[in-house]
C-alpha cells in the first residue's frame, strides 16, 4: 500500500503510466468492445444540437407557449 499515496506533481500521471504500460493493452482492448456495441446498438434518436443555428425557425414554429 505504501506505493498508493498520492503524489502533488502533475508529472506522477506521465511516471504511472510509464511504469505500469501493461495495463493500457487491456484498458484498450475494453474500450473497443464497448465502441463495437454501437454498431449493434445505433442510437435510437437524432443528436442534440448545442448550436444557435435553427433557433429562430424553432420559435416560429413552436407551439406559442402561453399565447392565446
Amino acid at each position: 500500500m505504501a506505493g498508493l499515496r498520492l503524489q502533488g506533481s502533475k508529472i506522477s500521471g506521465i511516471n504511472w503510466r510509464a511504469e505500469h504500460p501493461f495495463l493500457l493493452v487491456p484498458a484498450q482492448q475494453v474500450v473497443g468492445q464497448f465502441l463495437a456495441t454501437f454498431k449493434e446498438f445505433p442510437p435510437r434518436q437524432k443528436v442534440g444540437s448545442w448550436s444557435l443555428d435553427g433557433v429562430p425557425e424553432k420559435r416560429q414554429e413552436g407551439g406559442g407557449g402561453g399565447q392565446k
